[in-house]
């Protein structure tokens, strides 16, 4: 059993997707485990996290009014802490590869795949990695009737930039990253036009021929 990333543009739905790959491999008798890298930094950052510590070690304390939120994501994009969630996020991706376990199954968020040590690792764990492509005319489709889109941290820094459009700004830049996206993927899927069961067949297919070899790598440490 190997290590599954699904990976993709905002919009892709990629846990849709993945939470339907996942059930179809446990109907199959597959012991699986899904884990959605967006839920566990918004659970990790608090006071006592490893990670937060040694970064208020660092830097200097990152504010309470940030750990009583309920998205603390949002909290640090809306407090114009950017620079500080990128860096948070990308330590916590990079622990999260660091201790993913064989038949673990990752949902990355838009964004993972920006981070040059996030890819890198990915690759170098030996991750099977998924890309799931989107033209801009499905994203757009999906972002205008998806409410939740505008409380993400991505929408949230995009729309003070450009009110009213920061959606589509955040779409199109991301769109535009799709040819670095597909370097590293071992398989890209385009889900324009397709159902998730469709999708998910054809996953299902191409890891069925995929041979995985696991490889000694080093971790990766957030400085």
């Amino acid at each position: 059993m190997t290590k599954i990333a699904f990976v993709g543009v905002p919009a892709a739905g990629k846990t849709t997707i993945m939470r339907a790959f996942v059930e179809a491999k446990r109907k199959a008798g597959m012991d699986v485990n899904i884990i959605v890298s967006d839920f566990v930094i918004n659970h990790r950052i608090q006071k006592e996290d490893p990670i937060i510590k040694q970064y208020e070690k660092e830097h200097g304390p990152i504010g309470p009014e940030i750990f009583l939120a309920e998205n603390r994501c949002i909290a640090l994009a809306k407090n114009k802490k950017q620079s500080v969630l990128e860096h948070l996020e990308q330590c916590f991706l990079l622990d999260i590869i660091n201790l993913a376990q064989e038949g673990d199954y990752i949902d990355f968020g838009g964004r993972a795949l920006l981070f040059p040590e996030v890819r890198k690792l990915l690759k170098e764990k030996g991750f099977v990695i998924i890309f799931l492509s989107a033209t801009l005319e499905t994203v757009w489709k999906r972002l205008e009737n998806d409410e939740e889109w505008r409380t993400r941290p991505t929408y949230v820094t995009a729309e003070e930039n450009n009110p009213g459009n920061g959606w589509r700004d955040n779409a199109i830049a991301h769109r535009n990253r799709i040819k670095d996206f597909e370097k590293i993927a071992d398989h890209t899927i385009s889900v324009d036009d397709k159902s998730v069961e469709d999708i998910v067949n054809e996953a299902l297919t191409l890891l069925e021929t995929y041979k995985h070899t696991e490889q000694k790598t080093n971790h990766f440490v957030c400085r």
